[in-house]
């Protein structure tokens, strides 16, 4: 078994090392190994069609598991029910820029002072555990999983509400030097698959970003 797991891991050099190797210090984690290895090979793969075929082939041979709780989900998805009804979820705020208040307000003193370039923003979320894990997880760790199940919930969020759906969802792209670094663009796939969950809208890579700017995590809050 040992020459097994140390052609494997000699296998997956170029896609995933770190993630086999941390897989294969526990013990008995064959399974954890071919996990890592799938999703090392998804976080690769830019091409939305064998990241479905992927899944797809992933939820055959392994039954879904909770990103949040770790447990056996009760349904064929990443996040089990239970965990679902508890992600956090925004009290009030303001309708232009998503600020979090105590209620909801039209207008917040700051976007009267400075208008923003947009007319509404509607957040599924606040950012608390274990959501911003997820997003740590996702943007940071290559967790394709946890960014499906921010995708499925922040849709489910949406269709609740009394919103119109947009005509047209368009991704936040990365400076190149950082999507060559990171693999993939997280806002690509999240704009992707929330765009399908909300009956198939179309969207389209129409924005190019022509400088580098600060990351998110290194900005005042």
């Amino acid at each position: 078994m040992r020459n097994v797991e140390a052609s494997t891991v000699r296998d997956v050099e170029s896609i995933g090392y770190a993630s086999a190797c941390a897989a294969l210090r526990r013990p008995g984690s064959m399974d954890d190994m071919n996990r890592a290895l799938l999703s090392s090979l998804r976080s690769r793969w830019v091409n939305p069609q064998p990241q479905k075929w992927i899944g797809h082939l992933a939820r055959l041979i392994w039954p879904p598991v909770c990103v949040i709780c770790g447990q056996a989900s009760d349904r064929l998805e990443d996040c089990c029910s239970g965990c679902a009804t508890e992600l956090p979820m925004p009290r009030g705020g303001c309708r232009r820029c998503g600020v979090v208040l105590a209620r909801d307000i039209e207008v917040c003193g700051a976007c009267q002072s400075s208008s923003p370039c947009f007319d509404r923003t509607i957040p599924a979320f606040e950012y608390q555990r274990p959501v911003a894990h997820l997003i740590q997880r996702f943007k940071f760790s290559g967790d394709l999983a946890a960014g499906r199940v921010l995708a499925r919930q922040a849709a489910e969020r949406w269709l609740e509400r009394d919103v119109a759906r947009p005509q047209l969802m368009v991704p936040v792209p990365l400076n190149w030097r950082r999507l060559w670094k990171r693999g993939f663009n997280q806002s690509e796939i999240l704009c992707r698959d929330l765009a399908e969950h909300l009956g198939g809208l179309p969207w389209v890579g129409a924005l190019t970003r022509v400088r580098p700017t600060a990351t998110q995590s290194a900005l005042p809050a």
